[in-house]
């Protein structure tokens, strides 16, 4: 019987999507209007120049995902299209515009009403949210040790890996000194970020001035045993190393949940294995780097090429979490090629907004036989998102994947056919097979053998 890894983290991923991506069937929500809502709309200067950057930088399924997911939870201020005011905060995420700069769209203090509405008054349930989607919309345990396998030799156990984001930002009220990046060699606030083996950020920490927080210092510090599996392993480079023992020490973490580049003893030089498995991993490591980079290009605010001025940090880490978020469901759905469906493109009709009655906006229950193409299409987009070559389930899957059989443990008649009862090497659990089901016949013609030796 041939049995795959790569099956299994197919499977796996289909479970997730059925679960975590529900999202993507469900139609636009009404958005009650305030008490005190207005009867008049107004109109954003250039709101299609607005849409076409966030679509060119996000595609279709994300900002459907933004306006309907995060957005869509009240009447925002301002006299303006609800729709047209969550592509307006979109759009100052991407492009890292000041609210100076926000004024030609709509009056500053009317876009302020609605960035402080969206980031400050409901801060603490938008954060629980965001953390909360990171953790669970692209990645699970079984799917990081599914995905370790595919790491080099020596790291096939590593399922995460996490390092010090930095960022270029001034804040109001904190000394220069204390908020000193050694990277930038100037002002900046540092971020733990912590991937996956699929580039999927899974969580971050506080963000805090770069001065007072090394990397080692922020990791005793993030709780991060409340955000792992015991079965996770971190990789992280040598800046950690020191503070392990105190956060193995303080929680039930062990050092057997982090992977680190080998020290050099004093006046020791590395072996070869020792400098060799610092090279490997220091090569699979720089991944996270190229997360960091894909974020600065998807977000200018994150690509410190301009200082950012903020008051509070806190603001900043939800900014930080929704644009991980945003980019993550991006590349998730680029490489599934999950194709936008007629609802996800409303945002972009003209004077589109929430609840508006268009007989467009209906959604019909799919048939049976949409169902069964919506499976086949998903399949077929997980295979390529995993850059896998499987054709049918029926095809020869690679022999190192293949379960071995311990023995067979006894046999049945269903109908026709005998089926036997297998135990495989290394598993708890046992399964029924058809005979053609096995790759050699040997294990069926020893239990045979031994049924009637027994029964003589």
């Amino acid at each position: 019987m041939t049995q795959s890894i790569s099956k299994s983290l197919l499977q796996e991923y289909h479970k997730l999507m059925h679960d975590q991506w529900t999202f993507l069937f469900e139609p636009w929500p009404q958005i009650h209007k305030s008490k005190f809502h207005r009867t008049e709309i107004k109109v954003v200067d250039d709101i299609e120049h607005v849409k076409e950057t966030v679509l060119h930088r996000l595609g279709y399924i994300v900002v459907f995902f933004f306006l309907t997911v995060l957005f869509a939870v009240q009447d925002y201020p301002g006299p303006y299209r609800n729709c047209e005011k969550g592509l307006l905060l979109l759009y100052q995420l991407v492009k890292n515009c000041s609210m100076e700069q926000m004024g030609r769209f709509i009056p500053r203090s009317s876009f302020y009403d609605i960035y402080r509405a969206f980031y400050n008054k409901q801060s603490q349930n938008l954060d629980k949210k965001l953390s909360t989607l990171l953790t669970t919309m692209f990645s699970t345990i079984h799917i990081r040790i599914l995905l370790a396998q595919q790491n080099p030799p020596m790291f096939k156990h590593v399922t995460l890996l996490l390092d010090g984001h930095d960022t270029r930002v001034n804040q109001t009220g904190v000394k220069a000194d204390k908020m000193y990046s050694y990277k930038f060699k100037k002002s900046g606030l540092r971020t733990q970020v912590c991937i996956d083996n699929n580039s999927m950020v899974l969580f971050m920490s506080r963000s805090a001035p770069c001065g007072e927080n090394t990397d080692g210092v922020m990791l005793t510090k993030m709780k991060l045993e409340k955000h792992i599996h015991r079965l996770d392993c971190v990789g992280v480079d040598g800046g950690y190393t020191q503070h392990l023992n105190k956060l193995v020490e303080s929680s039930d973490l062990s050092l057997g949940n982090f992977c680190h580049p080998i020290r050099k003893g004093k006046g020791i030089d590395l072996n070869n294995d020792e400098a060799k498995f610092n090279k490997v991993f220091g090569s699979y490591r720089s991944r996270i780097e190229g997360i960091f980079g894909e974020l600065g290009s998807t977000f200018q605010r994150f690509n410190n090429q301009a200082v950012i001025r903020i008051c509070d940090n806190e603001n900043f880490n939800l900014q930080l979490k929704l644009a991980s978020l945003l980019l993550n469901i991006k590349k998730f759905a680029d490489g599934t090629k999950i194709q936008p469906q007629p609802h996800h493109l409303h945002w972009m009709q003209s004077e589109f907004d929430y609840g508006d009655d268009n007989s467009e906006l209906v959604i019909e229950s799919p048939s049976l036989k949409d169902q069964v193409q919506y499976a086949n299409d998903i399949l077929s987009c997980q295979r390529k998102l995993l850059d896998l070559d499987i054709a049918t389930e029926d095809q020869e899957m690679d022999q190192d994947s293949v379960y071995e059989i311990e023995k067979i443990l006894e046999h049945r008649k269903k109908g026709r056919q005998t089926e036997y009862l297998v135990k495989w090497k290394g598993y708890p659990d046992t399964t029924w097979e058809t005979v053609d089901k096995f790759n050699q016949t040997e294990c069926i013609d020893e239990y045979w053998e031994k049924a009637n030796s027994e029964q003589i």
